[in-house]
């Protein structure tokens, strides 16, 4: 965990790197990390406050790993060339949505309506992710 914001730092110009470009380098899974239930306490009050799509009643850090968690799995099976075919495209499209929510409401309701074109153009309908 360390070494990979090190690594963001370093990537991003260094100790003197505005924060956003740091940020920008973390990769995926180090953000499904830091929403861990052992970070509750510490990490997600601090980064809860950057989920600016759901007012802040409505951020829910186990919700939000739920979903990024799932997206890790996907992302990890598609990179390693494992089958995709038998996931339920339902499930994939909700966890993206929710997760695209947290940071902006348009991008959710954006990615759920392209969803909605690509189902109804899908020439071929069995057809999953």
């Amino acid at each position: 965990m360390i070494r990979n914001l090190d690594k963001a730092v370093s990537t991003a110009g260094g100790p003197e790197a505005p924060g956003g470009k740091v940020v920008a380098e973390l990769m995926f899974g180090t953000w499904r990390f830091l929403l861990s239930t052992q970070y509750q306490a510490t990490v997600w009050p601090v980064v809860a406050r950057g989920f600016t799509g759901r007012v802040r009643s409505k951020r829910d850090r186990g919700e939000l790993y739920a979903a990024m968690d799932y997206l890790n799995g996907v992302r990890n099976r598609y990179s390693h060339s494992e089958p995709v075919y038998h996931l339920d495209d339902s499930q994939f499209i909700e966890n993206i949505s929710t997760t695209a929510g947290y940071v902006d409401t348009a991008a959710a309701g954006w990615l759920e309506a392209l969803w909605v074109q690509r189902v109804a153009d899908n020439p071929f309908p069995d057809a999953t992710i």
